[in-house]
């Protein structure tokens, strides 16, 4: 990617435009802001569009390679730069006509209002095209750019850790379902027993009926009506039994209604429970994938000579400041498997610098990803590098793409010992 120099603004450049033109084309536009316009005004497959109609060959070209050409083209009018100039300005007409007639005291509360609503891209594209701004205003668009190219980084982070929050809920779900599931086995073994007893209850009833009938019709045949009396009362008592063994039925009847639907509300949650776990499996796949496609390409690099990718690297000690701490096995990966000598500070300050300061004594480079690392953090980075003479390069991300570019980067594109790696979608 260009260099450091290259993405910092000049804000004291004179511009020369004149004040007829309607707008800038791209490769007229200010320097610092050829980098945002390519990676934020066009998608990446808009990028690739735009390569191969100007003739370049994408064979294993990355998104990094593809942004560094898009950027370069911006320094004179060329076939790639007129070919984005042009989509740029069919991409965005709407925008040029609804603020073309806009002061600029006008232009600053409307994009106040569409950095509040994140639709800014459009109007970001017409404000860098537009001859006749402040540099003020300039200064402000290019800040408030800047400072969400952070925001997005601390979106990733934050979604690293919402992945780890799903790990665990779908764990403890899983634990839940085995739970419930035992319980379940349990219930329906208690409605098998009531409903056994039932037909018991049932059974006993129809031959006390038959057996009050058999004595009705001995009675009547023999004529002992003094024996009457005595097997009505016992009549009686029988129907006092056959309704409280009603009673009891209809209470079974209803615990074991309720035990259905019990057990219809845990089919139902062990189905949720089994899409989280196979939603969480895949994420775990995909993860998987990626780490054993970088694994793959540092086992693929053999031997160490002037022409390796990691010359620079080999047995020099690489420490790591901040980061995911639960990644650090992963970092030390990278790191040996290319050769280098791993080392990690957890980036917190608050106990004070020494213990920093004795490993930045020990290493021959620094990493420090900032959007892992407070500001404070990230000076007292910087200031120790240029203490001790170390080359200090900040990371804009904390993933493993991040870091193994980073120590892939030769010393020669270092600049007072500080490097500023992109960001991986970039």
């Amino acid at each position: 990617m260009h260099n450091q120099s290259r993405i910092l603004p000049d804000f004291r450049k004179i511009e020369k435009q004149s004040d007829s033109c309607s707008r800038l084309r791209f490769w007229e536009t200010d320097d610092f802001f050829s980098c945002p316009i390519a990676g934020i005004c066009l998608s990446v497959s808009e990028q690739k569009q735009l390569l191969r109609k100007a003739g370049f060959c994408l064979k294993k070209t990355g998104h990094s390679k593809m942004h560094e050409i898009l950027v370069s083209s911006s320094k004179n009018e060329n076939r790639l730069s007129r070919k984005i100039d042009s989509l740029l300005s069919r991409k965005f007409s709407r925008e040029s006509e609804l603020f073309g007639n806009m002061t600029e005291t006008e232009l600053e509360e409307q994009w106040q209002t569409c950095l509040d609503t994140g639709e800014y891209i459009g109007m970001f594209w017409y404000l860098a095209s537009r001859p006749n701004l402040s540099k003020e205003f300039r200064r402000k668009v290019f800040g408030d750019i800047h400072m969400s190219m952070h925001i997005g980084s601390q979106e990733r982070a934050d979604m690293i850790r919402r992945s780890l929050r799903l790990e665990e809920q779908i764990r403890k779900s899983a634990e839940k379902a085995v739970e419930e599931i035992g319980k379940r086995k349990v219930l329906q073994k208690e409605v098998e027993s009531l409903q056994k007893a039932r037909d018991e209850l049932k059974g006993s009833l129809e031959a006390s009926e038959k057996q009050r009938i058999l004595l009705e019709i001995r009675l009547e045949e023999s004529g002992l009506y003094a024996e009457i009396k005595v097997l009505k009362a016992e009549l009686e008592a029988l129907k006092k039994e056959n309704r409280k063994l009603k009673a009891e039925q209809t209470k079974i009847s209803e615990k074991a209604a309720l035990f259905a639907k019990q057990v219809i509300a845990l089919e139902t949650e062990k189905k949720q429970s089994a899409a989280d776990l196979m939603r969480r499996k895949e994420l775990e796949i995909n993860f998987q994938k990626e780490i054993q496609k970088i694994m793959n390409q540092l086992s693929g690099i053999k031997g160490c000579n002037q022409s390796c990718p990691s010359f620079d690297l080999c047995k020099k000690r690489v420490l790591i400041v901040g980061g995911v701490s639960k990644m650090e096995s992963l970092y030390r990966q990278v790191i040996e498997q290319s050769g280098g000598i791993f080392e990690y500070h957890d980036g917190h300050v608050k106990g004070g610098v020494s213990r920093l300061e004795c490993s930045f004594k020990r290493a021959d480079i620094v990493l420090c990803p900032v959007n892992c690392n407070s500001h404070a953090a990230c000076t007292i980075v910087r200031q120790l590098g240029k203490k001790h003479n170390k080359p200090v390069r900040m990371l804009s991300g904390s993933g493993l793409n991040a870091v193994f570019r980073g120590i892939r980067i030769p010393e020669r594109a270092e600049t007072a010992n500080e490097v500023s790696v992109p960001a991986e979608t970039i």
